[in-house]
């Protein structure tokens, strides 16, 4: 499940997900909510790469700013980090083309990164930060404080390096795959600028194995095509060979206290899907909405997964009750299969000390982010060969609510880098000098350039990704994909308190019934303040969808109008319809 403005909204959901989510500015794996998906969102990246050779400079000439200094604020940094090199590469090449302008980085760690973020927030100095690079939960912390601008309004206007297209039109899925990122906040504003992420990709945390170990282990199977019990019995395998013969306290897997969840989003993003279709056939959506169908055809893809989570979390359809009991414990089973092949204490050990037993051998296997790729390169390297495989598909062997097919990517954008409303919005000049940065950062040919260096997706259009990203990125084919997973929304959209709650299953001192009772409970509170704005979101784009309706003479363009506006319709009574049953 990509996840839509909830996880997005999540304070730590990237510890899960996606997208894509810890360390790296990659959130394929968050969710946000998603109330208008259209063609335009499927929109693949096309294979034909840039000319790379030079900074990238539009036919015209460029506009010259006032002298200054432009801070950008991020955790990438570092000679460990190949977006830290990619990002001041960019840099370099921008000041090239406007020697009025100096680019500095403001390096600081994740660990106390939020609070200097809000502190630089409420500065206007010249050492106060211009841009800051935001993860889905920093967001979703700030988005509704008016401390970053909105760059909508200039999204609208012709981008300075990509000739007569606007800015939107230069990213993949185009205005369309801002929609969750301007519903998400009640000014909605686009309150940030895209980066390392493809909306149509939802990136894995696959696992990474010791292919030494496995061969040694007597395992020929190809990881590749394991089931769920494939790996179970797999994993079993090589924990019990490293134990006679590496240590006696080997254990298959290594994880640490920031991503024990993402074996959680694993399983989680498997179960459930199309769990409620008889009891949304029974939503009344009044008068305005008579004859209206949650799930008729023209419903398209997962368009309404987020309204529905919303209303069906507050309605108590996802509580621990009748079948959810067991649509709770068979998932909470699965998982613990899992973590009982962690390392003792694993939920007090940091990343790095997790990640440093897969390279110093005492473990088989880790879950990782593409964002690790270069770290778990040099850190094996000369050491053993390493591979991934993508988490293996639950079946109806496991669990009766095993949709055998993996999440699906919601072609939304979650997060990139913001920029500070009290320093750059104030300033005409100094907002112009930034956001022309922020176009030549995500232009085309300095995109080409960015791939290869950091190894990582781009947002932008005509951008070819590197093939050896791909085998970290579930399938995009709609036959092995699930546009509506329920999963384990019910703990994740408790906001903050989710990781503290499920620390205490895994250690024991609560049950499932407990841990899904906790987590209901902060999900009905936050649906009631993350969606409160939302009805009248998007009625405004009903409203200007049926202007367009108006003026259509394409018949398909008329009927993909249509659609979208009953589809629209729907998601606004149920997002009022959760809203009023949660408060």
């Amino acid at each position: 499940m990509t996840t839509k403005k909830a996880v997005s909204l999540l304070a730590v959901v990237m510890m899960f997900i996606v997208a894509v989510l810890s360390a790296c500015s990659n959130n394929e794996s968050g969710s946000n909510n998603k109330t208008d998906q259209t063609a335009a969102n499927q929109q693949e990246s096309a294979n034909t790469p840039a000319n790379t050779e030079d900074a990238a400079a539009p036919a015209e000439e460029q506009p010259k700013f006032k002298d200054m200094t432009i801070r950008i604020m991020t955790w990438q940094f570092g000679e460990e980090s190949s977006f830290g090199k990619g990002y001041r590469a960019i840099a370099d090449d921008y000041m090239k083309v406007h020697p009025e302008i100096k680019v500095e980085f403001v390096e600081q760690p994740l660990d106390g990164y939020i609070d200097k973020l809000n502190a630089n927030l409420e500065l206007d100095s010249d050492t106060a930060i211009d841009i800051a690079q935001l993860q889905p939960w920093m967001i979703d912390q700030i988005k509704n404080m008016d401390k970053l601008v909105d760059l909508g309004p200039l999204m609208e206007k012709k981008s300075a390096y990509a000739g007569e297209a606007t800015w939107y039109d230069t990213f993949i899925g185009e205005k369309n795959a801002f929609t969750s990122a301007k519903a998400s906040n009640k000014f909605g504003a686009v309150l940030f600028v895209p980066s390392d992420t493809n909306p149509n990709y939802y990136v894995a945390q696959p696992i990474v194995y010791n292919k030494d170990y496995f061969q040694q282990a007597g395992i020929t199977s190809d990881p590749k095509t394991w089931t769920w019990s494939d790996f179970i019995a797999n994993a079993k395998l090589v924990q019990e060979w490293g134990k006679k013969n590496v240590d006696s306290d080997f254990t298959a897997m290594a994880s640490d206290s920031e991503h024990y969840g993402w074996a959680l989003s694993m399983i989680g993003g498997q179960f459930g899907a199309d769990l409620f279709d008889d009891q949304f056939a029974k939503v009344d959506f009044g008068a305005e909405g008579q004859g209206l169908d949650p799930n008729a055809a023209y419903v398209q893809g997962d368009s309404l997964l987020w309204s529905k989570i919303s209303y069906a979390i507050t309605h108590g359809w996802l509580d621990y009750k009748g079948d959810m009991q067991k649509y709770y414990d068979d998932m909470m089973r699965l998982y613990s299969e899992v973590h009982g092949l962690y390392q003792a204490g694993f939920e007090q050990q940091s990343s790095a000390e997790s990640s440093q037993l897969f390279y110093t051998g005492r473990v088989a296997m880790m879950q990782a982010h593409i964002g690790s790729k270069k770290d778990i390169e040099t850190n094996t390297e000369g050491m053993f060969e390493f591979d991934v495989f993508l988490p293996p598909l639950l079946t109806k062997e496991n669990t009766q609510f095993a949709t055998g097919k993996f999440p699906k990517a919601d072609g939304q954008y979650k997060d990139g880098f913001g920029v500070n409303k009290k320093k750059a919005g104030n300033d005409p000049d100094r907002l112009a000098a930034v956001a022309d940065f922020l176009q030549f950062f995500t232009s085309k040919d300095e995109q080409n350039k960015y791939v290869e260096i950091a190894n990582s997706f781009s947002p932008t259009k005509d951008v070819k990704n590197p093939e050896e990203l791909m085998g970290w990125v579930f399938p995009l084919e709609a036959d092995k994909t699930s546009n509506e997973i329920y999963g384990h929304m019910i703990i994740e959209w408790a906001g903050g308190t989710w990781p503290g709650y499920v620390q205490e299953y895994v250690q024991g001192k609560k049950t499932v019934q407990q841990l899904i009772e906790a987590t209901a409970k902060d999900a009905k509170k936050n649906v009631v303040d993350w969606y409160s704005a939302e009805p009248d979101a998007i009625q405004a784009q009903i409203a200007a969808k049926e202007e367009s309706l108006k003026a259509a003479q394409d018949d398909a363009l008329k009927q993909a109008l249509d659609n979208d506006i009953k589809t629209l319709k729907i998601a606004k009574v149920l997002y009022a319809e959760a809203v009023k049953a949660g408060k």
